[in-house]
């Protein structure tokens, strides 16, 4: 079901204006940040080849365009090697995160943690305890009025 679900068909995001985002590789004492704004996830993995060896081991990614199915593809997530995966959303407008896009997380992760910058509606479900045991995934969310903090320590020098 949740493979199904993670190989649904979506059209590839097709606005102008999230075909102009920045992504940034942030990368501080051994630690590696992804930060992939409303970024085509195409153009997100045209970018990670030039780290060479994929998938490109990162520390954090914030998922694109608020886990819109549309920029979050089976590619993309199998481009990662991630323990966090962040989804910034409140789910207002656009009612993301997309089922299909947390699902491909999911299916193609290995035993993502889901962070979600606030609680709604539509990441919610998420949260199911049995759903965590059955696809080996945790979940962290923060609060609306302090959102939710991400913390890194530096990695020791290596020998």
């Amino acid at each position: 079901m949740l493979k199904a679900l993670a190989d649904a068909y979506a059209p590839q995001d097709s606005s102008p204006s999230n075909a102009t985002s920045i992504v940034l590789m942030l990368e501080w004492r051994g630690r590696k940040v992804l930060l992939t704004g409303d970024a085509y996830g195409a153009d997100v993995v045209t970018g990670l080849r030039r780290y060479g060896s994929r998938p490109v081991e990162v520390d954090v990614v914030k998922l694109p365009h608020h886990s819109s199915v549309k920029n979050v593809t089976s590619e993309l997530v199998k481009s990662l090697r991630s323990p966090v995966w962040v989804i910034s959303t409140d789910g207002g407008t656009h009612y993301h995160p997309d089922a299909a896009a947390i699902a491909r997380v999911l299916v193609d992760a290995e035993s993502p943690r889901l962070a979600f910058n606030v609680p709604s509606e539509f990441n919610g479900w998420w949260s199911d305890p049995s759903w965590m045991d059955t696809f080996d995934y945790t979940v962290e969310t923060g609060t609306k009025e302090h959102g939710l903090t991400i913390t890194l320590e530096p990695r020791p020098p290596t020998p």
